[in-house]
């Protein structure tokens, strides 16, 4: 578990980083045993549920020169084009596909291929500095373009064509040719195929994918791939509307890296990841933020466009943008005893958000503020999980937690519902937020070792819901 350190929550959300190098999560059940006379020892065991949970750490504080405690992520986001977003209430569920040709054409069945005026059906995207790009999947014969429309950028990549090559068979294999990408084709009704040499012998084509359909193609037309010394065709079995989901997936991986578009989109970049729905190679793509750190973290994407359009009805699958960090915390760029001197400063004097808040209301606001901020309120402490671990990954960081109450049950407690060791407590005063452990430090001992610039420390840590 790389760069991602334990931490403590302060009242005012910020975190102080703690370079542990020994965890200990201890759990005593607080249960009773006891022989009960005249039946020969037998024990009975009381349990009330009423367990006692301290957390204790050891580490080592030195300067930040000689010791890093952090490296800043990006946030990223997952567009499954394998799987539609499921709809309560509808006939979407977790195994529809979104490669489907009757409902890519109900949604994009009032346009005219090529046509990109008034195109609805958009993903907007929210970078670091909050703007906004609006990436359009379109009914087009070419894999990805930018124009101009109006005074406005348009970004398109194509999930649909008309009559576009959904099926062929290769009718000879001609000569001269090498494996390669997006290689254009020409003959039959339609135009714009472009395909995937995946295999040659001697130079004769033995296999190849379809890049892009084209459009305006029919059954049976025969296809000549270009760049050979004797041409190799193919008979086309199938057409259609609907792209496959990995064509969508390329396409719209090469429009955002598409460092050649007149205003190219800096803000992110793109690449192909397995589905995290399907397992299926080559259908999702992850699209990652330029700029590093948690603003980052947007609520987009959001698909947009019209009541016949994804928003409402059918869209792919996918997840908002999350996971992106800064690298400091409120110990950064500090000397060992900086953080020593910070700390033991805050856990001799601070004051919860409780009871005994009430004095830091004298006078105001800006006071009770300057008294509140420091408390330590909690702890995120990170493990590698195999369970939550995705896109071909054998971990993924994410938090403890600490299920408590009457409400939690045998899934609530499930370890699949840890969320991201990267997220940002959204309120430090939320016991049954999964970012953290809400609590506070009850013990604490720091040691200079032999004169030099370097501390070590014991603390002791107890879980608590409700801090008076």
């Amino acid at each position: 578990m790389t760069n991602v350190p334990v931490r403590f929550v302060r009242a005012d959300g910020q975190t102080i980083q703690l370079p542990v190098t020994t965890l200990t999560l201890d759990v005593d059940r607080g249960t009773m045993a006891m022989p009960l006379p005249l039946l020969g020892s037998t024990r009975l065991g009381v349990d009330l549920n009423l367990s006692k949970a301290v957390i204790l750490m050891e580490g080592v504080f030195t300067d930040d020169d000689l010791f890093n405690i952090g490296t800043p992520t990006a946030s990223s986001s997952i567009i499954d084009f394998s799987r539609a977003e499921e709809e309560t209430g509808s006939s979407i569920n977790e195994n529809t596909r979104f490669d489907n040709d009757n409902e890519i054409e109900i949604i994009l069945q009032d346009r005219t291929v090529d046509d990109l005026t008034g195109v609805s059906t958009g993903i907007m995207l929210q970078s670091t500095d909050g703007t906004v790009k609006t990436l359009y999947g379109t009914k087009s014969s070419e894999s990805h373009s930018q124009s101009t429309s109006f005074g406005v950028e348009v970004y398109q990549f194509s999930i649909g064509t008309t009559f576009g090559i959904q099926g062929a068979n290769l009718a000879a294999g001609g000569s001269g040719y090498s494996i390669g990408n997006n290689i254009a084709t020409s003959g039959g009704a339609g135009s714009n195929c472009k395909v995937n040499i995946t295999g040659v012998n001697s130079g004769a084509v033995t296999s190849f994918t379809i890049a892009h359909p084209g459009k305006n193609f029919a059954v049976g037309n025969t296809i000549t791939i270009s760049g050979g010394g004797g041409d190799a065709t193919f008979t086309v079995s199938q057409v259609g509307t609907a792209l496959t989901a990995t064509q969508m997936a390329k396409n719209l991986v090469a429009l955002i890296n598409d460092g050649t578009l007149s205003n190219p989109i800096n803000e992110y970049s793109a690449s192909l990841v397995p589905s995290p729905s399907s397992g299926e190679s080559d259908v999702a793509v992850r699209i990652t933020q330029t700029v590093v750190g948690p603003d980052g973290d947007t609520n987009t994407p959001k698909f947009t466009g019209n009541a016949s359009g994804w928003p409402w009805v059918f869209k792919p699958r996918f997840n908002t943008f999350d996971g992106g960090s800064n690298a400091e915390g409120v110990f950064h760029g500090m000397s060992a005893g900086d953080k020593v001197m910070s700390l033991y400063a805050t856990l001799n004097n601070s004051i919860p958000m409780g009871l005994s808040a009430g004095v830091a209301l004298i006078g105001g606001a800006a006071s009770a503020a300057l008294k509140l901020g420091d408390y330590i309120t909690g702890i995120q402490i990170p493990f590698n999980s195999s369970i939550n671990a995705e896109d071909g990954q054998k971990y993924k960081p994410v938090n403890f937690f600490m299920p408590t109450g009457v409400s939690e049950n045998v899934n609530t407690k499930s370890v699949e519902n840890a969320v991201s060791a990267s997220t940002k407590v959204d309120s430090p005063f939320d016991g049954d937020d999964r970012a953290f452990i809400k609590g506070f430090v009850t013990k604490a001992t720091f040691v200079q070792i032999a004169g030099e610039p370097v501390y070590t420390f014991n603390i002791q840590f107890t879980p608590a819901n409700i801090i008076l």
